[in-house]
């Protein structure tokens, strides 16, 4: 669907929407309505609109010379057959309503019928010039310009075609309009006639006047009224033509006071619900009929064109116009205007007075007007006026007209001003405020003077020219105050005056009010005070203050009057606004709550501003409230505000993802990488869009119902794929909620790595991989432990050895040769002998069991270098050997296992040095660069190559120096010679023995 446009302000009041809208008020003129045009050079339509009509979802559907359109009060959007369908043309010249929802559309071509899902056309060709459906939903309708001789009137039941003619009672081959009354009767217009025609009966109506036009005109239009009387229109004037009811069977004028119908040349007739008839005329504009009384509305006032095409009115009761120029709405507003348009003499309204018989007085400039009986009728300086400028007015208790005109003061009775006069014949002054108090007098408070008038009687039925400056009291503001006196606005505080006193205990209470707009009496001592910053309340020496806080719509407010219910209504800066009583009193017993309150807004007509004099706000017998605002007057009846208690549809048009259009309908499905979506909905009141409020939720995205004003379309970003409910609420300009909504399911599609399946697969490795990260951590370190229990186990093996080898054979011997001492005591040599041989077995077991414990202890320091100057030192007591050292300090942090090895290794290399090699200097040298280096060499007598080879049997020192050196990863080289000695080289790689500086970076690969 192609979107056209959205609305466009034609007029001044285009947009002054109401909040009533059923019906419109029949006693109001035409241009009291807010006023919608749509003019075709704007754009919104492609061609010149023929009719309307509302289907049951809501929508307003416009046919046009180009094309069908939809409307959703907001927007116009050109609607387009499915494709590979079509409509027999796009000339739509007749619309009507099925009661499925769908759509029955006549054009130049043919009949179709739009399902909702499909169109059917029905053949065969021919102009379709009007649609109804009866109550069995089969559609009617007439045919002009036919191939055939089957009959002018049509009947569509089904997919099956039923037309009627000659044979049925219908002699003329072309039929224009169609009307179907209660009773079921269809009534169609035909060349020179009209017919009342049902299957069983048929009567024809000739027009004699059409006779002499031979085709060239005929009945245009036909309209059954409520009461059943038919209205005929022909689209030619004269005797007989024009606009004619039918009475007793034949054709007559209407008796209308000063309006002759057979002087118009009708187009189209309606009849709205209020039992008003709609006349619209082929260049004259539109007229309303209402009883006796004629409204005309036609391009001069503001109607797109004065050649009209069709009428239609809608659910919420606004009247369509589709005119050769575009399309018209009018709609009833709540808050009546009345300017000079409406027959006042002047738009410089600046008071408003409801008299106790009903007439409703304006004071303007060059004028004082007066409303009666619907008629306006106004009093000119040169009709007896006594000057140009109207200002303040009272009536008194006697039903005198108490007039401010120019600088003085008169009283209007039986059509005649008197001057009010002081004591010395001069003129009160510019008279803005006037009351009279409890005792029947009137006082007067003048524009920019210290005086304060009373006056004090009356002479001979005339008003007694005497006024008295009681004091100076410079008043701003002037009011009758209950149980005597007069409440007056001073510059130094709002107080009360009575018996020539000022209340100073009240003007001290009220200092803080400020400006005082307007004075409303609640009771003795009990006042509501307007203000520019809200409104304050005054009780019993209690003042406080109702504002924005509180929930008033605004703070500025011009004037204010009770309505009959004891409403309390402001003309404030933001609209007519109503506060019932109970709320007021609900505030004044707890001022921190908020109030409920009622608006009446621009879009209901209110144009609130402040007047220069008084009354700005009266209220008349009938409980109308009149308000002035320096321009124009305004009123509203508080009893027949109809507000629109329709429930607006709420409809889901489409989804744009991606500058994708998807369409409604079902669960939509989105593509994968769906990141941006946009939402449109719609709410169909055609009375206010602009006052539609929306409410919408995203099931899956959005935790709370989110308000966004009358924001039709929702934008949501980087959603995740899943499923998602988008819900949609509306209300519509009175408040009224319709809480269903609608609703739209949809689901981004996952690409691959999005899915379900995929996410469960990545988890599993994952748990897989740790679990295999798991097992071989678990493992290395079962290997660790495994190889250092290894190296355990050897080690202990080799020392078991070592002891079997040494120390147990040495005690061993020492055994046998006590024992044999033992059998020889008597031989002292022997004994002696074997005590001496004793001792020194045993000093040579101590030695061996002393080298032992040095091979257990490993290093007894965390320092290398130490640790070997100490193994270096023990020897070094216990043979005599030269021991040369060049050790060198190692400042790196070493990793304690590795640092064990080489220390035994160097060990295991001294110890042989010291007992087998008959050495007379050992060398001891260590280096400590990238790698760490050690060197020991001696210069005995060496170590046969066998030995070196193979190893000697029943030791294992060369064997665990080697097997040490290969768990290190180090470089071992072995070189012995008989004459140079044995030299033993180590370089254990710095990865292996040195801890590496970053620590974090290590432990980090660790993990």
């Amino acid at each position: 669907m192609k979107l056209v446009g959205a609305l466009l302000i034609a007029c001044a009041q285009a947009w002054l929407i109401p909040s009533s809208a059923w019906p419109l008020d029949p006693t109001r003129h035409i241009s009291q309505y807010a006023h919608t045009a749509w003019r075709l050079q704007d754009g919104f339509l492609s061609g010149t609109p023929s009719g309307f009509t509302q289907t049951s979802d809501g929508y307003l559907w416009i046919g046009t010379q180009g094309a069908l359109f939809r409307f959703d009060g907001v927007r116009f959007v050109q609607w387009t057959p499915p494709s590979g369908q079509k409509l027999p043309s796009e000339n739509i010249l007749s619309l009507a309503p099925d009661k499925d929802g769908g759509l029955w559309i006549g054009t130049g071509r043919g009949l179709a019928h739009w399902t909702g899902r499909e169109v059917v056309n029905f053949g065969p060709i021919a102009r379709i010039n009007s649609v109804v459906t009866d109550d069995d939903g089969n559609a009617w309708f007439t045919r002009s310009r036919t191939q055939d001789n089957l009959g002018p009137l049509c009947e569509a039941v089904g997919s099956a075609l039923h037309c009627h003619g000659v044979a049925d009672g219908l002699a003329s081959p072309n039929a224009g309009p169609l009307a179907q009354d209660t009773a079921g009767n269809l009534w169609l217009g035909l060349t020179d006639a009209f017919a009342r025609w049902r299957p069983e009966a048929s009567t024809t109506f000739r027009v004699n006047a059409l006779a002499a036009a031979k085709g060239l005109s005929g009945v245009e239009a036909i309209a059954i009224a409520a009461n059943g009387l038919t209205w005929v229109g022909m689209n030619r004037s004269g005797p007989g033509l024009g606009l004619q009811h039918l009475v007793n069977g034949r054709l007559k004028d209407p008796v209308l006071p000063g309006f002759d119908s057979s002087k118009l040349k009708v187009a189209e007739l309606f009849t709205d619900r209020a039992g008003d008839l709609w006349v619209g005329t082929l260049d004259e504009g539109i007229y309303r009929i209402h009883g006796d009384q004629i409204d005309h509305y036609d391009s001069s006032a503001g109607l797109t064109g004065d050649g009209i095409n069709g009428f239609f009115e809608d659910r919420e009761g606004d009247i369509w116009v589709a005119t050769t120029s575009g399309i018209d709405c009018f709609r009833d507003l709540p808050v009546a205007t009345f300017s000079k348009r409406e027959g006042l003499s002047s738009d410089q309204a600046s008071s408003v007075l409801a008299a106790r018989d009903g007439t409703v007085w304006v004071g303007t400039v060059g004028s004082l007007d007066f409303m009666r009986d619907g008629h306006v009728s106004s009093i000119l300086p040169h009709h007896g006026l006594p000057g140009q400028q109207v200002t303040s007015m009272l009536q008194d208790h006697l039903g005198n007209l108490w007039v401010g005109v120019d600088n003085s003061l008169f009283i209007y009775s039986n059509s005649h001003f008197t001057p009010v006069l002081d004591l010395e014949g001069k003129p009160t002054g510019v008279v803005q405020f006037l009351t009279e108090s409890e005792d029947h007098t009137v006082w007067a408070s003048p524009v920019r003077t210290a005086h304060l008038y009373r006056i004090v009687g009356f002479r001979n039925g005339r008003a007694f020219q005497e006024l008295d400056a009681a004091q100076t009291l410079n008043s701003y503001h002037l009011s009758a105050a209950a149980g005597g006196g007069l409440w007056l606005l001073l510059p130094s505080g709002f107080t009360r005056y009575r018996d020539g006193q000022i209340d100073a205990v009240i003007q001290k209470q009220t200092a803080s009010i400020g400006h005082v707009t307007d004075i409303s009496e609640d009771g003795p001592d009990s006042l509501w005070l307007a203000t520019p910053a809200g409104l304050a309340a005054w009780r019993q020496g209690t003042l406080r203050f109702l504002t924005e806080r509180n929930g008033l719509p605004c703070s500025a407010i011009y004037a204010m009057v009770r309505d009959a219910h004891r409403s309390l209504w402001l003309y404030s800066h933001c609209g007519l606004v109503r506060i019932e009583n109970a709320e007021l009193e609900r505030w004044w017993a707890h001022p921190e709550t908020a109030i409920e309150t009622l608006t009446l807004d621009v879009f209901s007509g209110a144009q609130p501003a402040g007047s220069t004099f008084a009354p700005r706000a009266s209220r008349s017998p009938d409980g109308r409230l009149w308000f002035s605002n320096d321009s124009v007057v305004q009123m509203v009846d508080p009893d027949h505000l109809n507000l629109n208690q329709h429930m607006p549809p709420v409809h889901i048009e489409q989804v744009i993802a991606h500058d994708t259009l998807y369409s409604v309908g079902g669960q939509l499905r989105l593509p994968p990488h769906t990141r941006d979506i946009q939402i449109d909905y719609t709410a169909l009141s055609f009375v206010s869009p602009q006052r539609v409020q929306f409410r919408i939720k995203l099931e899956g995205h959005d935790p709370d119902w989110r308000d966004v004003g009358p924001r039709r379309s929702a934008f949501y970003t980087n959603l995740s794929p899943g499923t998602y409910t988008f819900i949609v609420r509306a209300s519509n300009n009175a408040g009224v909620w319709n809480d269903q909504g609608d609703v739209l399911r949809f689901v981004i599609i996952p690409t691959w790595y999005q899915t379900l399946w995929f996410r469960a697969l990545i988890v599993l490795l994952a748990v897989s991989l740790g679990y295999t990260l798991y097992l071989l951590r678990v493992r290395q370190y079962a290997a660790a432990v495994r190889i250092r229990f290894n190296d355990r186990l050897e080690e202990r093996t080799r020392i078991a050895r070592d002891l079997h080898d040494t120390l147990l054979q040495t005690i061993q011997g020492s055994k046998l040769v006590v024992d044999g001492a033992r059998d020889n005591l008597p031989d002292h040599n022997r004994t002696w002998n074997a005590l001496n041989l004793v001792s020194e077995w045993l000093g040579r077991a101590t030695l061996e069991g002393r080298t032992a414990l040095e091979s257990l202890r490993a290093t007894e320091f965390s320092d290398l270098t130490a640790s070997l100057r100490c193994v270096v030192e023990e020897f070094r007591a216990s043979h005599d050997i030269e021991f040369l050292l060049s050790l060198d300090a190692v400042e790196r942090e070493m990793n304690p296992v590795a640092r064990d090895e080489v220390y035994l290794i160097a060990f295991e290399a001294i110890r042989n040095a010291c007992n087998h090699s008959g050495a007379k200097r050992i060398t001891v040298e260590l280096v400590s660069r990238q790698d760490l280096t050690l060197h020991i060499c001696d210069d005995g007598r060496g170590i046969p190559e066998t030995v070196l080879q193979k190893g000697k049997a029943g030791h294992f020192g060369l064997k665990g120096i080697r097997e040490r050196a290969s768990r290190l990863g180090a470089k071992l080289q072995i070189a012995s010679t008989p004459k140079a000695g044995t030299d033993i080289s180590l370089i254990v790689p710095g990865k292996t023995i040195f801890t590496p500086q970053n620590k974090s970076t290590n432990q980090f690969w660790r993990r």
